[in-house]
């Protein structure tokens, strides 16, 4: 194996061509339609490569895997085989300084609610607009 195959960003579909060298951004959400439209808006106007899974235990196995490239977590609460504040809990096992940006529809009390005696990290209400999002991400991961 050559070092340049090390590092393939993940999709639904496998691997895609990698770009070494480049910060990551994690998206783990069970909705397809937001982590392709996230994975092309961070692809138009951030310098990243995107992995994504549909499940926390993907998400976390992937994390595991690629935590030396991934600069932030998107995080949905509400998912299928693992839940967001139980893949938090799991990450912050992992890696107690991971970036992690929660987004979700619930409203940031039901949020809170939901993470119990975790702190919740920052939070995003869906739906939101780019400029929210960019906003938010450039800082964590490195863009200007």
């Amino acid at each position: 194996m050559k070092p340049e195959d090390i590092f393939l960003p993940y999709s639904k579909n496998g691997a895609v061509a990698s770009r070494p060298g480049k910060r990551a951004v994690l998206i783990i959400d069970d909705d397809t339609a937001v982590r392709e439209a996230l994975s092309d808006i961070l692809s138009i106007f951030l310098d990243v490569i995107i992995f994504t899974a549909g499940n926390g235990r993907e998400g976390l196995q992937i994390y595991q895997e690629q935590r030396q490239h991934i600069a932030l977590i998107i995080l949905d609460i509400e998912m299928p085989v693992m839940n967001g504040p139980q893949t938090y809990e799991q990450l912050r096992q992992v890696a107690p300084q991971v970036n992690v940006i929660v987004s979700s529809s619930l409203s940031r009390e039901e949020a809170m609610s939901r993470f119990g005696a975790s702190k919740l990290p920052v939070f995003l209400q869906k739906p939101y607009g780019v400029e929210a999002l960019l906003s938010l991400l450039k800082p964590l991961v490195g863009s200007e």
